[in-house]
């Protein structure tokens, strides 16, 4: 194989329609393998569809009904599944295996095609893929990004088994940080790390170029802004925003703007309690697209995160490459791309000593100049180079 270009499958599951950290981090490896020039992608997305009354629950956008969507070029194939409450229950409150999910995957698997590999993300697109190595003798891998490791396991026996068995039964498995590799500990199987890159369209504009897009924004001159941008979600911790942006307007007597960028299920109580906050200018841009961040990051001072804990968030890496000051909690792998004086630990105090952080940024002239090249390029060599070994093995 080491001459021949690889054919990938990579299986994993997200929303098309509504863009956030998982597919953008899956988008953004298959389009560096592909650029490589030593593979070609296959990509086949489960796609949930959500009824009405789920959406509600969910928080999830209504979905258009089609068997692909092409973004960058890349066809991304739709593996469509009806949300079952059923399931949810099952899963969620009596831990045991979904019944009409299950039979999902096993009708699901006869129509993929497979190639030299699959390449897996989280728990569905391991059970895809586990299910479809089965039938074919296929390996595959499975990429862990954050929650599906950190969180999910410990709170659900279900969950916790289920990875279990896919971590040790995988060819090998990748974790996106060293934290989150360390966090893995209680899983078998042979582990690797391999951190995410950043799309090219993150990079430091010019102060003419971010004039312009401030304008665009209606952001007065001089005027700073401070945001959270991602998931609302309990372990993004985002209900603490408006104590710590409370505190920062406290500290920071300039002109200031604090802008929310996202949505979920905390949404609306992060959005209550800073509307009975009035002497707070905040701004709800919710969710936008991912060709709008790179120029919403451009205006953006200090990027907040308070997180319960985390992989390694892309929009960490993608604000830095773009010279905002990334201020965040001192969890996950956070602490392996910011300084010790950019993380905050946990505990009494933790609002104050965010804002105290943020304050310290704002008063700082100027953009950062970035330090890291987060390179997608030298991820897909590294994945490849990996893939290679393993199919080399399997012919000897």
């Amino acid at each position: 194989m080491e001459k021949e270009t690889l054919r990938l499958t990579v299986l994993f599951e997200s929303d098309a329609f509504d863009r956030k950290g998982l597919f953008n981090a899956v988008h953004g490896r298959i389009r560096a393998l592909q650029a490589s020039g030593g593979c070609t992608v296959e990509a086949w997305c489960i796609q949930c569809r959500d009824s009405f009354l789920s959406r509600r629950i969910r928080h999830t956008v209504r979905a258009p009904r089609t068997d692909s969507v092409t973004i960058d070029g890349i066809c991304y194939h739709l593996l469509w599944y009806r949300f079952s409450i059923l399931d949810w229950l099952a899963v969620e409150k009596l831990h045991c295996r979904p019944f009409f999910f299950g039979r999902f995957l096993k009708r699901a698997a006869p129509r993929l095609s497979v190639g030299d590999l699959i390449a897996a993300h989280s728990l569905s697109g391991g059970l895809l893929a586990r299910e479809l190595s089965k039938r074919s003798g296929v390996p595959y891998y499975i990429t862990w990004h954050g929650s599906d490791i950190h969180t999910r396991p410990g709170r659900n026996p279900l969950i916790r088994k289920e990875t279990e068995a896919l971590t040790a039964a995988a060819t090998g498995n990748f974790y996106v940080s060293r934290a989150l590799m360390e966090a893995s500990a209680p899983f078998p199987g042979r582990k690797y790390l391999l951190r995410n890159g950043v799309d090219e369209r993150f990079r430091p504009h010019s102060e003419e170029e971010r004039k312009k897009l401030r304008a665009r924004y209606e952001l007065p001159a001089e005027c700073k802004v401070v945001a959270y941008a991602g998931h609302f979600f309990p372990v993004k911790n985002t209900r603490t925003l408006p104590a710590i942006w409370r505190e920062v307007r406290n500290r920071y007597d300039d002109a200031l703007v604090f802008w929310l960028i996202g949505d979920g299920k905390e949404a609306p109580d992060v959005r209550r309690a800073l509307d009975a906050a009035p002497a707070l200018p905040w701004v709800d841009l919710g969710n936008r697209t991912p060709e709008e961040m790179p120029l919403l990051l451009q205006c953006v001072d200090v990027l907040v995160l308070p997180s319960h804990n985390e992989g390694l968030p892309l929009v960490a890496m993608e604000a830095l490459s773009c010279g905002c000051h990334v201020v965040a909690a001192r969890v996950g792998g956070l602490p392996e791309i910011l300084e010790e004086r950019d993380t905050v630990a946990h505990g009494p105090g933790f609002a104050e000593r965010m804002a105290t952080r943020v304050a310290e940024c704002l008063s700082e002239p100027g953009r950062l100049a970035p330090t890291q090249d987060f390179s997608w390029a030298e991820t897909a060599r590294t994945e490849l180079e990996i893939y290679r070994k393993c199919l080399n093995c399997r012919e000897e």
